[in-house]
């Protein structure tokens, strides 16, 4: 019986360092109550292993062939420590779970993260590869949430998030996935997908679920968005080149405001095409490569041509003509676009000298881009090139957008109101299309309102395009601003604008953009005759309430 008790005490106490290193193991759960009360049961049972060693306590006999046995420590003993390691073990389980959910989700929607959602992409993207299937990321960033944030704090922020992730979830077509990458960016994944338009038709759905109001804390937030979209396999075929991908899509949207975007190579400052395109473009304005084209800016009231409008073209070695769009736009991200509108200036005005020496006064138009309008030199470089080739000032026109001027309003009034004090003509052009500037068109010095050709080419169609051009033309004239319109492409749309009192016209049944030499012949002998239409009695323009009749200096400093 000795040999017996020595054994279950040893046992128990085996049984005791177990629990004791179950219970002190470091933990989400130090303090586990499976392993708090597998540690009581042992100390019980060891007690009691003690107690019968030395005689003391209930013992457990069993009679066997005359001889008395004491099992009762050692059943107890290994029965406890059984039971206390399945439930540890069970216990860890779940604590594993827990810690494996809280890896994959994000802690405050409970939509998947990251980590989860590139691993469910690689799937599909194996899954897209066998069955010769397709596949769309689509990023989503919130517009104006850090100023929600910084207004009324990140708990009021958190619960935005959390309500957008609840409509957004019951959103979710079958095979898609939502996840939150941080902050207010959303990644969804659309598998399956029939086409590119279905894709932009699911994307305008979540934007519209975004411009749904959110009711949070007894405030009605109202919360945009944009989204960039990249499809596999035409824009990618790894997690990284899709998610890169939509990325830059949806920065496009952002910059255009547009709500939605495809990934497409022109936008990526990062692509192969885009790198060879910077060398290819820097060597084409430094040889000289580029072309320039020339269109027609015809007057409405006499049907003489009064300027013409500078256009970029480019042929490039081994690929053909590149879009205008393409490479003004990549000039911008890569930085040429200041040396690129240098040498337009330069050649332009060179040209334009020929031609007054020949006997054509033609007022040259270039467009300025936003990014040039905030550029140091470009005032300095304006004033060198007219001087250069003796051209007047008055007869360079520089084109700019609204959204160029809004970027940085005072700045850009001030340098606006240097180029005006040079004599320079300043037009506003797009005019319509932008973000409203009509706050600071009464301080802006310039002399000339461009209407976009969205509203001239369904003008004869289309009543409110008609009212938008004709209430343009009079605010102009009342603020004693000239008025250009452009994408005139038939003989009805010329005489409207005429009627309506337009100044001067451009577009298509004016004359098409040419080269120099077919501008010259053109002038003398292809010249389309200009009907001279009866207009509707105007108002008389009021000069000194007009912008540009304000010293410059008196402009920059009231803006």
């Amino acid at each position: 019986m000795f040999e017996v008790s020595l054994l279950s005490t040893a046992i128990s106490v085996y049984a005791l360092g177990v629990a004791v290193l179950l219970f002190f193991r470091p933990s989400e759960q130090r303090f586990s109550p499976v392993a708090f009360a597998g540690l009581l049961a042992t100390l019980f049972v060891c007690a009691l292993a003690v107690g019968n060693l030395m005689g003391v306590g209930p013992v457990l006999h069993v009679e066997y062939k005359g001889e008395s046995y004491a099992f009762a420590n050692i059943l107890i003993t290994i029965l406890a420590m059984l039971a206390v390691l399945f439930l540890e073990r069970a216990r860890r389980e779940d604590v594993l779970q827990a810690l494996k959910y809280q890896a994959t989700h994000d802690p405050l929607t409970d939509l998947p993260n990251r980590a989860n959602f590139v691993r469910t992409l690689e799937t599909a993207l194996a899954d897209a590869e066998d069955t010769n299937g397709s596949l769309a990321v689509l990023l989503l960033d919130l517009d104006r949430f850090k100023e929600i944030n910084d207004t009324l704090g990140h708990p009021v922020g958190d619960r935005l998030l959390q309500e957008l992730a609840a409509r957004l979830t019951k959103r979710m077509p079958r095979h898609a996935m939502l996840a939150r990458f941080g902050g207010d960016e959303f990644v969804l994944l659309m598998t399956d997908v029939p086409s590119a338009s279905a894709v932009q038709s699911f994307a305008r759905s979540v934007l519209e679920e975004l411009w749904q109001p959110f009711w949070v804390d007894e405030v009605i937030l109202d919360v945009g968005g944009s989204i960039g979209a990249a499809l596999y396999p035409e824009h990618g075929t790894t997690p990284d080149e899709l998610l890169r991908h939509a990325d830059i899509a949806m920065y496009k949207a952002k910059r255009h405001h547009s709500g939605f975007e495809v990934y497409s190579s022109a936008d990526d400052p990062h692509s192969l095409r885009s790198l060879t395109l910077t060398g290819d473009l820097r060597r084409a304005i430094d040889a000289n490569e580029l072309e320039l084209v020339y269109q027609p800016k015809v007057n409405l009231r006499n049907g003489t041509v009064t300027g013409a409008e500078v256009l970029a073209r480019w042929k490039r070695a081994g690929h053909g003509q590149v879009s205008p769009d393409e490479f003004v736009t990549h000039a911008e991200q890569c930085g040429l676009i200041f040396p690129m509108t240098k040498w337009v200036l330069d050649t332009a005005l060179r040209q334009g000298a020929e031609w007054r020496r020949a006997g054509h006064d033609i007022e040259i138009a270039v467009n300025l881009s936003a990014r040039l309008l905030h550029h140091a030199a470009i005032v300095p470089t304006i004033i060198s090139l007219l001087g250069k080739w003796s051209y007047p000032a008055n007869r360079l026109a520089l084109e700019i957008t609204e959204n160029a001027i809004l970027i940085d309003p005072v700045r850009a009034m001030g340098v606006v109101a240097q180029l005006a004090d040079l004599g320079v003509k300043l037009s506003i052009d797009d005019f319509g299309t932008g973000y409203s500037s009509l706050a600071y068109l009464k301080n802006l010095a310039v002399h000339e309102l461009k209407i976009d050709k969205s509203f001239v080419l369904g003008m004869v169609e289309n009543g409110c395009d008609r009212t938008i051009v004709n209430s343009v033309v009079s605010l102009a004239h009342d603020l004693g601003l000239s008025v250009v319109a452009e994408g005139i492409e038939t003989l009805q749309t010329l005489k409207m604008l005429a009627e309506f009192g337009c100044d001067v016209g451009q577009g298509f049944y004016c004359g098409r953009p040419m080269l120099a030499s077919a501008f010259e012949n053109w002038l003398e002998f292809d010249m389309p005759e200009i009907p001279i239409v009866a207009r509707t009695p105007q108002k008389k323009r009021v000069a000194a309430s007009s912008a540009w009749s304000v010293p410059a200096q008196a402009v920059a400093q009231r803006a």
